[in-house]
């Protein structure tokens, strides 16, 4: 699950550490990470909640599937 959160970053990844882990229901699991990277040459740090969802296919969830991160969810930090 990790590599594929922090493939979503496209700045360069210094470290990341996973915060909090929930399940939220069978299919979908909130991540809560803090990010530390380097933008330009000013070393930066943020959080932020990822989502992860268990699909077989796009659009259909299922606990049989794969873990992958909805990439919206990185867009800003959520509560």
């Amino acid at each position: 699950m990790e590599k594929s959160l922090f493939s979503q970053f496209r700045h360069k990844l210094l470290s990341a550490k996973i915060l909090k882990t929930e399940k939220v229901s069978d299919v979908t699991t909130d991540i809560s990470v803090e990010i530390y990277y380097k933008d330009i040459n000013i070393k930066r740090r943020i959080r932020r909640k990822a989502r992860l969802i268990c699909e077989l296919g796009p659009m259909q969830p299922s606990a049989s599937g794969i873990y992958g991160v909805n990439p919206t969810s990185m867009i800003k930090a959520r509560r």
